[in-house]
């Protein structure tokens, strides 16, 4: 895993915008290793957490405002999910779960 590493939900949000809409962490406490997600908004926004990003984030920073970041269990976005409205120091229930991150 690299640390800072800046990936986008879509090519077109990497050519349009620069805008961090969320950052996850590798350990709890803003910890470890971690990724930038970049896009236009937040509004609507998809990260597939895939490789060694998969089922492996424990804490987030969030950056959508009064909108949410939501965790799900499953590479689908369903299934089991934890939505989060501030920074998280700890996903509780959903740490090294998340495998589809939805910015609201």
């Amino acid at each position: 895993l690299e640390t800072a590493r800046s990936l986008a939900f879509s090519p077109e949000a990497s050519a349009l915008g620069t805008n961090t809409i969320g950052v996850h962490f590798t350990q709890k406490d803003f910890l470890g290793s971690s990724a930038t997600i970049v896009g236009t908004t937040c509004n609507g926004g998809v990260w597939y957490a895939t490789g060694a990003w998969n089922n492996n984030i424990e804490s987030s920073y969030h950056y959508c405002g009064i909108d949410g970041t939501r965790f799900f269990d499953n590479a689908g976005c369903i299934n089991a999910s934890l939505t989060i409205y501030a920074d998280l120091w700890t996903l509780g229930t959903m740490n090294n779960k998340a495998s589809c991150v939805k910015y609201l």
